[in-house]
């Protein structure tokens, strides 16, 4: 499922799960986060409790708009390219 909201773009899948941890273990090796210098905080900013990953929701911006969308869409793991916490 494949569902586009302006600035949220979502991505559903139906049938598998996977555990956070190994999500963010991938994206922080993958995108090397700690070699690439940056005027923000890269990597998981905010936990919201889950461990369980079943839908991820893909966006530009951590805004109140994405996240709003985000919990309509019932996403478990939201990434996006401009996060909150900026050094």
């Amino acid at each position: 499922m494949l569902v586009c909201f302006g600035c949220v773009l979502i991505v559903g899948c139906v049938g598998w799960e996977m555990e956070l941890k190994k999500i963010v273990t991938f994206l922080n090796k993958e995108l090397k986060i700690k070699q690439i210098k940056d005027s923000s905080r890269n990597g998981l900013q905010v936990y919201g409790g889950k461990s369980k990953i079943k839908k991820v929701g893909v966006a530009v911006d951590a805004c109140l708009d994405t996240f709003m969308k985000a919990k309509q869409q019932k996403i478990d793991l939201l990434i996006v390219h401009h996060g909150l916490i900026w050094k």
